[in-house]
């Protein structure tokens, strides 16, 4: 089934790789995960970029800031050594993504938005 008969939003991650998402409409894009320094334990990644891609779209973001919020929150997750950080807190997460988003629209030119 073509993904234009699914639904009006898709998002599908691939671990280290780029993520695309799309919406019914405006096409498919591909966005890069955000980088860290250190990796402390990956369990965890796939919850954690659904739930900050599920609180952007629940406060009203668009599905690309939605998906970029999951990448930053999943990008959070990875450098703890818990399976979803004892101190996360929407206001770390606000905080931390004024700063971390900037890196991600310089590295999105190489990605993002590539049709596939």
């Amino acid at each position: 089934m073509p993904i234009a008969k699914l639904k009006t939003k898709i998002v599908v991650t691939a671990g280290i790789k780029p993520f695309a998402y799309g919406e019914k409409g405006k096409g498919v894009a591909q966005m890069p995960v955000v980088p860290v320094e250190q990796i402390n334990d990956v369990t965890g990644a796939g919850d954690a970029f659904s739930a900050g891609l599920l609180y952007g779209l629940i406060n009203g973001y668009s599905l690309q800031k939605a998906a970029e919020v999951g990448a930053l929150n999943a990008a959070l997750n990875i450098q703890s050594a818990d399976s979803v950080r004892a101190d996360l807190a929407e206001e770390m997460l606000l905080k931390v993504e004024r700063t971390a988003l900037c890196h991600l629209d310089r590295n999105a030119s190489e990605v993002e938005r590539s049709r596939i």
